[in-house]
């Protein structure tokens, strides 16, 4: 019952509480932009917080899907050594077209997409290092364990 008066008040009045509102913001504008700066920072820490955690969800849901090891030497201590290795390097669209541009960036659906259509091996750095540099090469007949498409 109170709020519908205050808003038929505010319907009959409008054009003098806009000026007085004004009139405050005016003569305190120091305040007002310190109260501004203030909610824009708490936002923004909210925000951060809820994309760092989105972000680990995306995370947490690949390595679910895809065990976390090296597909060449079974290394598996930290998830942060491993990599993607594109099988097709035509996949891959330029050279910020990772993972990692996927986790940050894009949603949960997108990446879902994005590995269901990619052929791709997880390896170590290393391991990785040393098939661009040719010092060995994919099992092709392994491929069955090793390669993921993701549904």
């Amino acid at each position: 019952m109170a709020r519908e008066y205050s808003h038929k008040y505010y319907l009959r009045n409008k054009e003098k509480i806009n000026e007085k509102s004004k009139k405050y913001y005016r003569d305190h504008k120091e305040r007002m932009s310190e109260l501004s700066k203030k909610n824009n920072l708490s936002n923004k820490q909210r925000y951060l917080a809820a994309a760092k955690k989105h972000r680990q969800k995306k995370i947490d849901w690949f390595w679910e899907t895809v065990s976390p090891y090296c597909r060449h030497c079974g290394y598996r201590k930290t998830t942060s050594a491993l990599q993607i290795h594109h099988l097709d390097p035509l996949q891959k669209e330029n050279v910020k077209d990772t993972f990692s541009e996927w986790v940050r960036k894009r949603s949960l659906s997108f990446l879902k997409h994005r590995l269901s259509t990619h052929s791709f091996l997880i390896l170590c750095a290393n391991c990785h290092i040393e098939l661009h540099a040719g010092l060995w090469s994919p099992n092709r007949e392994g491929w069955d364990d090793s390669v993921y498409f993701i549904e």
